[in-house]
């Protein structure tokens, strides 16, 4: 018998609101209960405490993907208030001084190793979490939470706000040379919102589409300032939300004695120390820089000499690079974009994505269309494992519309405990949507996305913990993004395509040619991506440093200038929209390298499922006993080396990005 899923259709925010208070209250009740029991041991405080404090933050993230998803005024006002007393109750568990002494007196030597790992983990987050802090600190820090979670909020709404306001209304013609069907979509988009002619948007795919495409120079810079300037206007303004969040991240570090914020949150990272980070981050730098200065020279050569715009060559601008690089990409790997779209209708991709799912990891998604959902947007799948045993929700919201959050993301709703609700979780992209109600074709780097959020979803929905606070994604952060980079290489291999992409109409595999080239294509103005990536860790680390008198805002447009190959102009604030940093009080922040180290992990991690099969079940079962169920049980380190056999190598980083010979 399935369990109930999540009931969407009647949650409202107020019903959200009244429900997160009873359950703060009865939280409250029950933790100080267990704190004071005669004899503590891990069934009568840690479990129970796990289960307490799991239940409130899967209750907390429905409401907060709610609030993301729809961005309606009565799930931000809901969300506002639920967001301080949720936060109030969360930071008050590790600063509650007579749990913590119960939690001291648990008998380590007489649990097991699970629940061993369990006790040691949870004293190290409540000391990280200021148990041992003076009563002066503790307040303090108790404040620095709130105002930490409060203004990370304000600064994804002023996102979101900033990007649905971008509105620029173009001719027809001048949008030449995009895909028909986004060009359908900018004038069903003007007519909508009452224009004479299309209007162009602040959505990812909108923007990404116009700088690949558009043959129009003045739209494509149009549209690119006003993207670059998000968060930059009176109405969203996050430039002072930016200095206090950094000053705020600072004072917290300093009541726990350090320097910074990413001294202190490296104490539970796979890395070992920030000289480590700068380490590998120099590394990858030193490595990238020279053949990213190649691939420039090159597409300046292409623009001079063979698309004959010596003027363009000689004033390349940010805008332009996108736009030449997909021309020059054509020529150089003969691959054209728009051949892939009969394989990449979004039916076709998520039958190819389950059947991949089965064949690895024994785990078949079935449609569940009469499962309440919040949005007619909304695909919601039943997860059945091994032996048909249920496991739980997938939901996916896929595509873009006013007041949904920019990019892509994936959100545990529910966790495996005690809870009567399966286990459930959302993945939320803004992809292509279909035009006169088409079927959405997705590009490539779309279909990438897709894989990418997939992963992590796996990673959610196949845990096998128990714990709460241990299970899924529920990893060290520089950990988290390894399930979800690894399941792209599967949209580069030439094996995997020939049976993931079929034509929506004939069933038939696309042809071995178009794989070849587009698999070719990608080492193309690989080490230009790879040097992006650097540059935006490294400012996030370099912001994290700074002295608060500095201006962070110059500070990072001196910094991107410093990695940029063409020009910035002084209005270029790519920081003011940086949500990985500053929409939410830890995320990525001190921690954007994570993606990079991730993405060593998982590029020595594929090199087994290239030697054993890319559909290999046997080496599937094994990733999925070693990374994808196992959560947090073991260190992180030791679960990777368990799945590959050795630590990782930055070798095979340059070997897949075609930067070493393989």
């Amino acid at each position: 018998m399935q369990a109930q899923p999540i009931p969407f259709d009647t949650l409202t925010p107020e019903r959200f609101e009244d429900q997160m208070d009873c359950m703060i209250r009865n939280a409250n009740r029950d933790v100080d209960h267990i704190s004071k029991v005669l004899t503590p041991t891990y069934s009568t405080v840690l479990q129970p405490l796990d289960v307490i404090v799991t239940n409130i933050n899967d209750f907390y993230a429905i409401g907060s993907h709610l609030e993301v998803i729809l961005g309606s005024p009565g799930w931000r006002e809901s969300m506002t208030r639920a967001r301080s007393k949720v936060t109030g109750f969360i930071t008050g568990i590790p600063l509650n001084r007579t749990l913590y002494r119960a939690l001291l007196q648990i008998d380590a030597d007489a649990l097991g190793a699970a629940q061993q790992r369990h006790l040691q983990q949870t004293l190290q987050t409540f000391r990280l979490s200021g148990a041992e802090l003076d009563d002066t600190k503790q307040s303090r820090l108790a404040s620095i939470e709130q105002r930490l979670n409060a203004q990370a909020a304000t600064f994804a709404s002023h996102v979101v706000g900033a990007s649905d306001d971008i509105k620029l209304e173009v001719k027809r013609h001048e949008l030449d040379g995009m895909p028909t069907h986004e060009i359908k979509n900018a004038i069903k988009r003007g007519q909508h919102l009452g224009y004479d002619g299309p209007v162009l948007s602040g959505d990812a795919v909108c923007f990404r589409t116009v700088m690949r495409f558009c043959r129009n120079r003045r739209v494509r810079e149009a549209l690119w300032r006003l993207y670059y300037s998000r968060g930059c206007t009176d109405t969203f303004d996050n430039r002072p939300l930016i200095q206090e969040l950094l000053a705020l991240r600072r004072e917290k570090a300093g009541l726990f004695g350090y320097d910074n914020i990413i001294q202190l949150r490296l104490q539970t990272r796979m890395v070992a120390s920030a000289s480590q980070v700068d380490t590998f981050l120099e590394n990858l730098s030193e490595r990238s820089q020279s053949a990213a200065e190649a691939e420039h020279l090159r597409l300046v050569e292409f623009i001079e000499h063979e698309l004959e715009q010596p003027e363009v060559a000689r004033d390349l601008m940010p805008w332009d690079v996108d736009f030449y690089s997909e021309i020059l990409r054509e020529r150089a790997c003969g691959f054209d974009e728009s051949a892939l779209h009969p394989y990449t209708s979004l039916p076709s991709l998520l039958e190819g994505l389950f059947s991949l799912a089965y064949r690895l990891f024994d785990v078949r998604f079935k449609p569940m269309p009469d499962i309440p959902k919040w949005h007619e947007d909304v695909l919601v799948y039943g997860v059945w494992d091994r032996g048909d045993a249920f496991r739980g929700y997938a939901y996916m919201d896929l595509h873009p519309r006013q007041g949904k959050r920019p990019g892509a993301w994936m959100y545990p709703l529910v966790h495996s405990t005690q809870t009567d609700m399966p286990i459930s979780g959302v993945m939320a992209a803004n992809l292509s949507r279909g035009t006169d109600g088409n079927t959405p074709r997705l590009d490539h780097r779309e279909m990438c996305t897709l894989y990418h959020e997939f992963g992590h979803l796996l990673h959610h929905l196949l845990s096998d913990i128990k714990i709460g606070s241990l299970a899924g994604t529920n990893v060290a952060w520089d950990f988290v993004e390894l399930p979800s980079q690894i399941l792209e290489n599967w949209c580069w291999s030439n094996d995997a395509l020939s049976t993931l992409l079929v034509h929506e109409e004939d069933g038939l595999p696309a042809p071995d040619a178009l794989i070849r080239k587009l698999v070719q294509s990608r080492t193309y103005r690989a080490a230009s991506g790879l040097l992006r990536q650097v540059s935006f860790a490294t400012l996030d680390f370099k912001l994290h440093r700074i002295p608060l008198d500095e201006d962070p805002l110059a500070e990072a447009l001196e910094h991107a200038r410093g990695y940029s190959l063409v020009p910035l102009p002084e209005t270029y604030s790519m920081i003011t929209s940086f949500g990985h940093l500053f929409s939410s009080a830890v995320g990525y922040s001190a921690g954007y390298y994570a993606y990079l180290w991730a993405q060593m992990l998982e590029a020595d991690a594929f090199e087994r499922f290239e030697e054993e099969g890319v559909f290999s079940s046997e080496t599937g079962r094994h990733f999925r006993e070693t990374i994808l169920a196992t959560g947090n049980m073991a260190p992180a380190m030791t679960s990777f080396v368990s799945f590959r056999g050795n630590e990782p190598s930055e070798d095979a980083l340059f070997r897949r990005l075609g930067l070493m010979e393989r």
